[in-house]
């Protein structure tokens, strides 16, 4: 499988070495594009005060594009991976919606003010978060995809 269809194409499936191997890459992608991004913007990026609190749109405009666009790209290379994981486990690839939804809203619902109207929900989707991300780690991290064919395609083990 090609680097376009690995982390951009939905369709087939992956085993768990190249699953680990791609979000490591997706890792170290967003590790260097933070540093850029701090190398960018230097000490305008910095509380002004204790107790201040840092969002990211505090960041200069064209910095938020460049935030937006890295989000976008390695979210759907993520999202990618994580479907075809689902179909090596044969698992519809919709699945991948029951973590990366609760993930996005609560990403949304944290940048509202601390202990305001939505701090309470912010919890329980926080927590729902949580134990999504958990049962995917166990479930495409660590179990075995489907022995030979399934309905998503040929064994990767066997390729």
């Amino acid at each position: 499988m090609g680097f376009g269809a690995l982390f951009f194409g939905f369709n087939g499936r992956i085993g768990r070495k190249t699953y680990w191997l791609g979000h490591i890459g997706i890792f170290i992608v967003a590790i260097a594009a933070i540093a850029a991004l701090a190398a960018a913007v230097g000490d305008r990026f910095q509380a002004i005060a204790p107790g201040d609190e840092i969002t990211i749109f505090a960041l200069p405009a064209g910095a938020l594009v460049f935030v937006l666009a890295v989000e976008v790209i390695l979210t759907i290379a993520s999202l990618a991976l994580t479907v075809k994981r689902l179909h090596d486990r044969n698992r519809t690839g919709w699945l991948a919606l029951v973590f990366y939804v609760p993930s996005w809203l609560h990403n949304i619902l944290a940048e509202s003010p601390p202990f305001g109207p939505a701090f309470w929900l912010t919890s329980v989707v926080a927590a729902v978060a949580s134990l999504a991300a958990l049962w995917f780690l166990i479930e495409l991290g660590f179990f075995r995809g489907t022995r030979g064919p399934n309905r998503f395609g040929e064994d990767p083990v066997g390729i």
